[in-house]
This record gives structure tokens, C-alpha cells and sequence, in this order.
């Protein structure tokens, strides 16, 4: 065999170690975020993005690492189940009457199902136009450009916690015996906030300080988001800036303001990300 020069030995080398970046390409990005990073990427693919698909992957990826946090394997695999479930709901696509809190929910989930993951593009056009609706301030106190909502203060029972997209809803029956549903944050951003689907339990005495809805077009009832002054199970329809206990102690259940400003901050850094996605051309 023909002995091995000095240059044809550095270009196996290089060759070698090309190969071997290859074959751990696919580790990197694995290793470059943590699994709490990936965890709250796959929560904003399925509920904001609204691609199920996507984010089942990711949920995957989680509960199969044997490296990843007890806590956020747990997290993820509750999470995973929910999904799927969801994206089966879906495919079966059963009539509007037949669901859980018909017409007063998003009924965007059920085509979501079906499209494939969004561009960079998309997603950045996603991501902008949530943060110019923060921006506005429409989810509290302004629900369209024709209706504003009219502040009120409710004193009742929550009945019920609709831990749902594109935003959760507290039911609250008054004193009076009215019932009530109060917009809250989509669950991704109460989860940031240190809030879940517990949070606010049916029997619990609550305080409510919000706006109440107040539009009447034609096509209300109707789901959310929306400016209809009730919602499709009848209860009068209002978006919560506070809610805290009454029972003496005033302990703060939900603030939005809080809520909306970890969520802008979370969008910030999305729409930076992106934005050099778009610019390297990816």
C-alpha cells in the first residue's frame, strides 16, 4: 500500500471530523435549550400556534429523554394525552352541539388538525399580531372596535373553570343568581403566570373586578373571542382584569396585567428569534 502523505493525511482528518458533525447534528439542539425551553415551546406550538401535530412531537421527544426533569416529564406526558385526544376529537369532527362548552369556545382546534406546521414567516405574522393586540389592549375593557366593555365588580361562586384556548373561562354564579363567564389569559400564559386549570375551584368564594361585554350583533352567541354580551351556555359574558378570594384573606387569584406582561415579554423573545430566522432566510 502506497504510503499516506502529509496533505492526504489533513484532508482525512478534515474529512473525519466533518462527518462526525454530521452525525452529532442532531444532538445540538437538543443540548442548546433545556427541557423546561422545550417544554414551553411545544405549549406555545399547540396553543398559540395551533399546530397539533408539532407539538405532539415535541411532547414525545420530552416523556422519551430519559434525562428530562421528573416534574416536566410528568408535565408534558399530561399534556401529551390531552393533545391527542384533541387532535382525534378533531378528525371526528362532531357536531358543534355535541361538545363540551359548545359555542362559546374557539372552534379553530378543529381545523387546526389538519394544516401542516406554519413558515417562519407565518409564525412571526402570528407573533406580531398578538403582541399589536396587547399592544390595544382589546382583551380588557375593549372587545371590537364597535363595543366597549362596561367595568363591574361580581361577588359569587365559581361553578366552574373552563381551562380551555383561545381563552380560559371562569364561571361565577352571583348573588343575585346570575350567571357569569369571565375571560381569563390562554392557558399557556396562566401556566407562565404560575397558574393551572386548579387555580380556581368550583365551590370557591371569588371576588371578580372586570368589563362586561356588551355587543348584541346578529351573530351572537358566538365563540370566542368575541364581544357578545352573553356567551353560547347563556351566562353573561365578561373579560376579568382581577380576581381574588372572598374570603376575608382578598389572596390574589388571577391578575392580568401580570399575566399579559410575562406573556409580551415570552413574545419578545419569539419575535426575535424569528425575525433572524427570516433574515437568514430559514
Amino acid at each position: 500500500m502506497p504510503a499516506v502523505t502529509a496533505g492526504e493525511e489533513e484532508r482525512i482528518t478534515a474529512i473525519r471530523l466533518v462527518v462526525f458533525l454530521v452525525a452529532v447534528a442532531g444532538v445540538i439542539p437538543l443540548t442548546a435549550q433545556t427541557h423546561a425551553e422545550m417544554l414551553e415551546r411545544a405549549i406555545f406550538t399547540e396553543d398559540t400556534l395551533g399546530d397539533l401535530n408539532g407539538a405532539i412531537g415535541m411532547y414525545e421527544s420530552l416523556v422519551r429523554t430519559p434525562s428530562v426533569p421528573r416534574e416536566v416529564a410528568a408535565l408534558a406526558q399530561a399534556r401529551l394525552a390531552a393533545v391527542v385526544h384533541r387532535r382525534t376529537m378533531a378528525s371526528a369532527a362532531a357536531p358543534a352541539s355535541s361538545r363540551p362548552f359548545a359555542n362559546f369556545g374557539s372552534t379553530a382546534p378543529a381545523q387546526s388538525a389538519e394544516r401542516t406546521t406554519p413558515t417562519t414567516a407565518e409564525s412571526l405574522e402570528q407573533v406580531n399580531a398578538r403582541l399589536d393586540q396587547l399592544a390595544r389592549g382589546e382583551c380588557c375593557g375593549r372587545f371590537s372596535e364597535n363595543y366597549q366593555g362596561l367595568p363591574v365588580t361580581v361577588s359569587g361562586t365559581v361553578t366552574q373553570m373552563a381551562w380551555t384556548n383561545p381563552l380560559s373561562v371562569v364561571f361565577v354564579k352571583d348573588r343575585d343568581g346570575n350567571n357569569w363567564g369571565f375571560t381569563m389569559a390562554a392557558p399557556n400564559s396562566m401556566l407562565l403566570g404560575g397558574m393551572n386549570k386548579n387555580s380556581v375551584k368550583p365551590g370557591e368564594e371569588v371576588l371578580v373586578y372586570g368589563y362586561r361585554a356588551t355587543g348584541t350583533g346578529q351573530g351572537c352567541p358566538q365563540g370566542l373571542p368575541t364581544s357578545c354580551a352573553t356567551l353560547g351556555n347563556g351566562a353573561l359574558h365578561a373579560s376579568a382584569s382581577t380576581i381574588v378570594s372572598d374570603d376575608g384573606q382578598g389572596r390574589t387569584i388571577f391578575d392580568r396585567a401580570a399575566a399579559e406582561r410575562l406573556e409580551a415579554e415570552r413574545l419578545l423573545e419569539q419575535q426575535r428569534a424569528l425575525q433572524l430566522k427570516v433574515q437568514q432566510g430559514l
